[in-house]
């Protein structure tokens, strides 16, 4: 490891094809987190070497992955059918030189056996370890997860299903006479809002306001209001701080489709912030009452109008607990400004430009990559925080759990890396 571990691996690699019998490089533990991390990124092998002074190879490994794949290919595959163990003969005597690993079985069958995973000591708190697997229902819409990872939500046949997330069983169901069409469980306690939905008239429908207690299941209602042609309610923001609750409600005639965004104090009024278009983002602050939303022509409105800080088309992905906007290059994904009180205090370039999806959850702003995570809201914003594999689909981060799903709707989590773990973590004994 170190600074040049791939650059070694390299020369050695070379001079043993140059000098067949006089170079013969016997793999060990370490070459094993090597080629396991970089044949399928293992989660294992990547902690083993981060916790091994191996950061800087993991570097080196991602940016032959990305830049130099054949290079990558021809140097693991020559790794990886390295012998464990080999045979030397000296003054008339004969020697089975190893360096981690020893099986006589493989020994006696092979001197060319592939290096494979093997399991490694580590700390009982791994980073990349699944804690828990739970399954998903058919069906289920708007998962969410509690701020302190006790619960998970969502929302199916019209009622708003809470469950514990450390068994998977159910903790209480949200019911109404009324179907419920959308709910938000907030970013910092365990409250739910939602909205319930009755048609009146062949054009109107009556929308409710509620709240739930999850841990007193409490429910209160508070404002309701009328709207023609109801579609669906595309978004809602709330502020627990000053009480404002920003909704983006679709509707729809046979020969056209609105939105429009409504202002309501749950104490007082309510009102129209803009109609007229189809909006796909909306974020609100929460130490203010002000709104930012996008529309399908990339156009960034807040509650004075129309933003105009930008030189290209940009996206709103997020927000921070300082009220800190983020917004991303939309053409090249390459640039994230960041926003307070409507000016540019940061501008944060990024190298990978493969970017999957981005997520908020109203503390931190994250960009999620096809092999990894980074918070770019962080002090250090292109730390990994995480990794990924093709076999999941990130879902969301609350505090330092990352939930994943997979394709047979089963629910992952895992620890995310924290700033002082590389530090804290000691080293694996060879």
């Amino acid at each position: 490891y170190g600074t040049n571990g791939i650059k070694l691996l390299q020369e050695i690699k070379k001079l043993s094809e140059q000098y067949p019998d006089r170079v013969i490089y016997v793999p060990g533990n370490h070459d094993s987190f090597v080629y396991n991390y970089g044949v399928s990124q293992d989660y294992q092998a990547e902690e083993c070497m981060r916790i091994n002074h191996g950061k800087d190879t993991i570097k080196d490994i991602d940016r032959m992955r990305y830049n130099n794949p054949e290079e990558l290919a021809d140097l693991l595959n020559w790794l990886g059918n390295l012998p464990l163990q080999v045979k030397h003969e000296f003054n008339g005597q004969s020697y089975a030189l190893t360096h981690a690993f020893f099986n006589d079985f493989i020994y006696s069958l092979s001197q060319t056996s592939a290096i494979v995973t093997t399991p490694v000591a580590s700390s009982g708190d791994s980073e990349f370890k699944e804690d828990t697997k739970l399954k998903i229902e058919d069906g289920a819409q708007y998962v969410q997860y509690s701020f302190n990872n006790k619960y998970y939500s969502y929302l199916k046949d019209s009622k708003v299903y809470i469950n514990n997330v450390s068994d998977g069983k159910q903790y209480s169901v949200i019911e109404e006479e009324d179907p419920i069409c959308y709910y938000n469980l907030l970013y910092d306690k365990n409250l739910i809002i939602y909205i319930t939905a009755k048609q009146t008239t062949t054009t109107r429908t009556k929308l409710v306001i509620n709240t739930y207690d999850i841990e007193s299941q409490r429910k209160v209602e508070y404002n309701s209001f009328n709207v023609n042609n109801f579609s669906c309610v595309k978004d809602m923001n709330m502020s627990p701080i000053i009480n404002i609750i920003y909704i983006n409600i679709e509707t729809k005639t046979l020969t056209s489709t609105n939105n429009t965004i409504y202002r309501v104090d749950l104490f007082n009024s309510m009102s129209q912030v803009r109609s007229g278009t189809i909006f796909e983002k909306m974020i609100m602050l929460q130490h203010k009452d002000r709104v930012y939303y996008e529309d399908t022509k990339s156009n960034i409105y807040t509650t004075g109008g129309r933003l105009s800080l930008f030189k290209t088309k940009v996206e709103l992905i997020g927000i921070d607990l300082d009220d800190n906007l983020y917004f991303m290059d939309k053409d090249t994904k390459s640039i994230v400004y960041k926003v307070n009180n409507n000016k540019i205090v940061d501008t944060i370039k990024l190298s990978d430009t493969d970017v999957v999806k981005t997520y908020t959850n109203n503390i931190g702003t994250y960009i999620v990559y096809p092999t990894y995570v980074i918070e770019v809201s962080s002090n250090d914003p292109y730390r990994r925080i995480a990794r990924l594999s093709k076999y999941v689909e990130f879902e969301a981060i609350k505090d330092d759990t990352m939930y994943l799903r997979t394709s047979d709707n089963t629910l992952v989590t895992t620890k995310v890396l924290t700033d002082d773990s590389e530090e804290n973590e000691e080293n694996i004994e060879e």
